[in-house]
């Protein structure tokens, strides 16, 4: 059998990729933050994982998943950056809620926001037709996860985009959960 590297070599001195792991900072609240306090310069390339806040249940129809926005940007002059949280749409009503929108801006970032084209839209909400019987499932699964039907379980789970779940034809079922921000960076 032949040796794999002989055909496909790795580069020396380090791993594959040539930019080392990523840190990240994690937002669950709104708030600002200096990005020179984590070390980010003017003109570094930096990327942006922002999830909307999910929706809450309605009569009969779980709460769709927060949208989602991974992009890359330049940021100009580095400064203070304000990011606000998306929040979990309510339940209760006879329509699913819709939840919060996460945004970053300032700080030599361009204001983007989780509804900003080239958004991944979050997942379906999950519906329940009594007279079938059948329940739908919530689509997509991690972050911006539809919510399900029947109230199999409550995904409306904090700072993550999931919608809440919904408890038969009635008007009670789960809040969406709250949404998130990531900053990466090298």
């Amino acid at each position: 059998m032949s040796n794999f590297s002989t055909y496909f070599p790795l580069p020396s001195g380090g791993g594959v990729g040539g930019g080392g792991i990523l840190k990240q900072h994690i937002m669950t609240s709104s708030g600002t933050i200096d990005l020179t306090t984590l070390g980010i310069a003017d003109g570094d390339l930096i990327q942006l994982f922002l999830v909307g806040g999910g929706g809450g249940a309605g009569s009969g129809e779980a709460g769709n998943g927060g949208n989602i926005l991974s992009i890359s940007t330049t940021v100009g002059t580095a400064g203070t950056a304000t990011v606000t949280i998306g929040a979990g749409g309510s339940t209760g009503g006879s329509n699913p809620s819709v939840g919060g929108t996460t945004s970053i801006s300032g700080g030599g970032i361009t204001s983007l926001n989780s509804n900003t084209t080239g958004k991944i839209p979050g997942g379906v909400g999950g519906s329940q037709d009594n007279s079938s019987g059948k329940a739908t499932a919530g689509r997509n699964a991690g972050f911006g996860q539809g919510g399900s039907a029947n109230g199999f379980f409550d995904n409306g789970t904090a700072n993550t985009g999931n919608g809440g779940h919904c408890s038969g034809n009635t008007s009670t079922g789960g809040s969406g959960g709250s949404g998130i921000a990531i900053i990466y960076y090298s």
